[in-house]
């Protein structure tokens, strides 16, 4: 399954809890603490973000827990 882009937070959040995109592209514009916020709040869910060329992507495994 090929990245999916996020447009805002709403997106982001939907697509991450949907488990159906390994990854997913932030392809919008954050402040620094609403990026750490967001970063630490899924990387305790099993979701690495990493810095591909000029976007953020949000990697994930199938096993990633929402509650």
């Amino acid at each position: 399954m090929e990245s999916v882009k996020a447009l805002n937070m709403e997106q982001l959040n939907s697509f991450l809890r949907s488990g159906k995109h390994p990854s997913v592209i932030i392809g919008f514009n954050l402040t620094s603490d609403a990026f750490f916020s967001m970063a630490a709040y899924w990387r305790e869910r099993g979701v690495k973000i990493e810095k591909h060329d000029q976007y953020f992507v949000a990697k994930s495994d199938s096993s990633v827990t929402t509650s």
